[in-house]
């Protein structure tokens, strides 16, 4: 997971897909490439709602003291998200595929990106569609 975080082809890949307009789902160990979708800085995924592995899950499986950094802290620190700990999220192991609006959805123990918070055109990334 940890490499994720830094492969600049995941960033680019995943900035093109959110601007394509097209269904975009982040699953396992892959919302942490939301880290690697910074430029200079800032991420087109600031603002968007997401849920992902918790500290708390983390600390539960016993990986937050081997870490040198934690999913939840960092997507809300340096991308810049809206993280919410979404339904179930209680029990690592839920399976949950709830859709979302904007074509953008989230699968078993993973990342929702949905709606951001004001006008998205500003960046050059679509304004998703009403649900």
């Amino acid at each position: 997971m940890s490499d994720l975080a830094f492969d600049a082809d995941m960033g680019r890949l995943l900035t093109w897909q959110l601007a394509s307009g097209n269904p975009l789902f982040i699953v396992c160990h892959g919302p942490a490439s939301l880290l690697a979708t910074r430029i200079h800085g800032e991420s087109p995924f600031k603002d968007y709602n997401i849920t992902c592995f918790t500290n708390e899950e983390e600390e539960g499986v016993g990986l937050a003291s081997r870490v040198t950094w934690l999913l939840e802290t960092d997507v809300q620190e340096k991308v810049g998200v809206n993280f919410s700990r979404g339904p179930g999220r209680a029990d690592a192991g839920n399976p949950q595929v709830t859709p979302s609006r904007g074509g953008v959805g989230r699968g078993q123990v993973t990342c929702r990106v949905s709606h951001r918070r004001g006008a998205g055109g500003s960046r050059g990334v679509p304004e998703p569609s009403p649900a």
